[in-house]
């Protein structure tokens, strides 16, 4: 049942590790802009949304090859890991744009470091929380999920992106820790 759940991730995990090549190289510079920077802040962009979504395609025939081969099940097939793994890289970085329309009506500027306040340590959950959250609500509604599922792959999706982001920033990916 959670080895299930966790391949219904394997698009957003696939998407939101593989974008980190996209900034790093600074591949498609002239997507580069932001969607509303007065209301998400310049790093909020149109490529993160299509990047993601492209790289959720990929991540979903991902799913579909080791669903199919290794796990016998079909929740992922041939007419809908593209639309399915689309739609979770797209949720990946629209999740965020709560979050950062939040952050800017308090004042935080993009890219920011939190203080260890209690309003700095709710950010610092919501920007940990706010795509895995997106991701899992997609998976929700695409597949039959039990609610234990979804609360699962919620809790380790925000873990990982948790750790995931200081492993980047550790390794001089990210240019700044999780915030």
């Amino acid at each position: 049942m959670m080895a299930e759940a966790l391949v219904m991730m394997i698009p957003t995990f696939f998407a939101s590790i593989a974008n980190y090549s996209v900034l790093y190289y600074d591949w498609f510079p002239a997507l580069k802009r932001p969607i509303s920077a007065p209301l998400f802040g310049a790093n909020k962009t149109w490529r993160g949304v299509i990047s993601l979504s492209l790289l959720g395609v990929m991540g979903g025939y991902i799913a579909f090859l080791f669903e199919s081969m290794l796990m016998g099940s079909s929740h992922y097939t041939l007419s809908n890991f593209y639309w399915i793994g689309a739609l979770q890289g797209m949720a990946w970085a629209l999740g965020e744009l709560p979050n950062s329309w939040l952050k800017r009506r308090a004042g935080i500027l993009p890219g920011e470091t939190q203080k260890k306040d209690f309003r700095g340590k709710f950010f610092i959950f919501l920007n940990q929380v706010d795509s895995p959250l997106a991701c899992s609500l997609v998976a929700w509604l695409s597949f039959d999920m039990t609610a234990l599922q979804l609360i699962f792959i919620v809790a380790l999706g925000t873990l990982l992106h948790f750790y995931i982001n200081q492993l980047l920033y550790c390794l001089k990916i990210r240019k700044s820790p999780p915030h």
